[in-house]
């Protein structure tokens, strides 16, 4: 269906782009919203396109919460490492350019 295309893809992925309306504040916080917006339109599209495939008497928002935080949570975690490791060199370029 192309609202699970959407869903899935440019809305998952283009909510990550809030991150940039945090850039004066803690970068966690820009990190974990991104990361947590996304995680909801994963579940939103797993709730209304896989929600079939749920075991029987298995809450669909739990069964595509995990599903969908099984892959999550380890990408927000190791973003949030990678983006601390490179930040301090990224400001220093962007203050030196």
């Amino acid at each position: 269906h192309p609202a699970q295309a959407l869903l899935d893809y440019p809305l998952a992925f283009g909510v990550l782009g809030v991150t940039g309306f945090f850039k004066n504040r803690p970068l966690w916080l820009g990190i974990t919203l991104g990361g947590v917006l996304r995680f909801f339109c994963h579940v939103l599209s797993g709730v209304v396109f896989f929600g079939s495939f749920a075991p029987e008497g298995t809450n669909v928002w739990v069964y595509s919460a995990v599903y969908n935080g099984s892959f999550m949570a380890p990408t927000l975690v190791v973003c949030g490492v990678l983006a601390y490791l490179i930040w301090p060199r990224l400001r220093r370029v962007g203050a030196e350019g």
